[in-house]
């Protein structure tokens, strides 16, 4: 049994997984799955409740994975299981898969990688307005 949640309020849907990505719950997780991956480029799946995946999660997970890269987005995994962890590593997917270990991280890297400012705000010195913007990495003072 998988129960897929979906939550769109963050810069990147985020679908939660509970239970097993197996061969029977594939079809479920790909039906949640598809409209999204039409109309995002960047997505976050949260594992932290998923305590199995078989070769059939796998393939529909390299699927996303790949639909997303083509449109230079990505697919995130956040708070890996520790069962869920050990398929992913066992299949070698480790290297390719990009993986964090809050939800948090993921969505940080996110607004990294959409260059995305976590906050705006202007700034009046001396009759000279700046725009200022802050990204995870670093403020961005800009004279206006």
């Amino acid at each position: 049994m998988l129960s897929v949640s979906v939550n769109t309020d963050q810069k990147a849907p985020c679908i939660f997984l509970e239970g097993r990505l197996d061969a029977n719950t594939c079809e479920q997780f790909d039906d949640t799955l598809q409209p999204i991956l039409e109309k995002e480029t960047w997505l976050i799946i949260d594992l932290s409740k998923c305590f199995y995946i078989s070769s059939s999660g796998i393939r529909s997970l390299l699927k996303a994975t790949k639909i997303l890269k083509a449109k230079e987005g990505a697919l995130f995994f956040s708070s890996i299981s520790p069962t869920a962890f050990q398929v992913i590593e066992m299949a070698g997917l480790h290297q390719i898969f990009e993986l964090f270990d809050t939800l948090n991280d993921a969505l940080k890297e996110v607004h990294i990688r959409k260059r995305t400012p976590l906050a705006n705000g202007l700034l009046d010195i001396e009759g000279h307005t700046i725009q200022l913007q802050l990204y995870p990495e670093k403020i961005e003072p800009t004279l206006l």
